[in-house]
């Protein structure tokens, strides 16, 4: 089965979203191999119109290089029993 492909395109609604769960998991397809780490995260309204999520990871991060070389991410963000919504997609 294909699922429809979703991302927020509101940043005062991410920015929402992560002041509630702050922690989330970001995915990265690294140069040896896909990989994840967790860590907490904050919105910042920013130089760009979408702002910024930022996080701290250690440099001994698995995922570090990879993402120091600039690699691009997925944030995951679950909260407490979330789901997506079929309403959130148009047909």
């Amino acid at each position: 089965m294909h699922y429809a492909q979703y991302k927020h395109q509101d940043p005062a609604l991410v920015g929402e979203i992560l002041k509630t769960f702050p922690f989330a998991a970001i995915l990265v397809n690294g140069t040896k191999w896909p990989a994840v780490a967790q860590a907490p995260m904050t919105y910042r309204r920013g130089e760009t119109s979408a702002g910024a999520v930022e996080f701290h990871l250690a440099k001994a991060n698995p995922i570090a290089d990879d993402l120091a070389q600039g690699a691009p991410i997925t944030i995951h963000v679950q909260g407490l029993g979330t789901s997506i919504s079929p309403a959130w997609y148009t047909a």
